[in-house]
């Protein structure tokens, strides 16, 4: 799971390459910029990049919005012998309200678990108040299915 701030959380994904000699590369991007030490060997693509974006070079995911289903994010080696290879990662995107803001649903997993049209249910509702005293809230929710 990826949760933050709308725009604003950033996470960068840290795969290592190993070779069929045994060769194993554990460190792909430097630590202080996060680019590529190995320009071109690694890119990355986002099934859902209205939802999570992710850098085609660096591997850096910036979270847009909550999502429903997980995120897949694939990783290609392009120049790999044998032709381009491929792995997939999936991940859970959830916001954090932002200052003045709420968010409804789990921080981790899924936003809202499996619900169907007609349940009763509880749901989380996340307050960002700036630390300030909020007094009465009175809420009501519709969403559709």
């Amino acid at each position: 799971t990826i949760y933050g701030i709308k725009d604003k959380k950033t996470e960068q994904i840290v795969p290592t390459a190993k070779f069929d000699d045994g060769t194993e590369l554990e460190t792909l991007f430097s630590e202080a910029t996060g680019d590529p030490l190995y320009p071109g060997l690694l890119t990355f693509t986002s099934n859902t990049p209205e939802v999570a974006s992710v850098n085609n070079a660096k591997g850096t995911v910036t979270l847009h919005k909550n999502y429903a289903q997980q995120v897949k994010v694939t990783i290609s080696a392009p120049e790999a012998v044998g032709g381009t290879l491929n792995k997939t990662i999936l991940f859970w995107c959830n916001l954090d309200p932002d200052v003045t803001d709420v968010d409804l649903g789990d921080r981790t997993g899924p936003p809202l678990q499996g619900y169907k049209a007609g349940d009763t249910f509880e749901v989380k509702l996340r307050v960002n108040s700036a630390n300030k005293f909020i007094g009465l809230v009175k809420t009501k929710i519709f969403f559709q299915t």
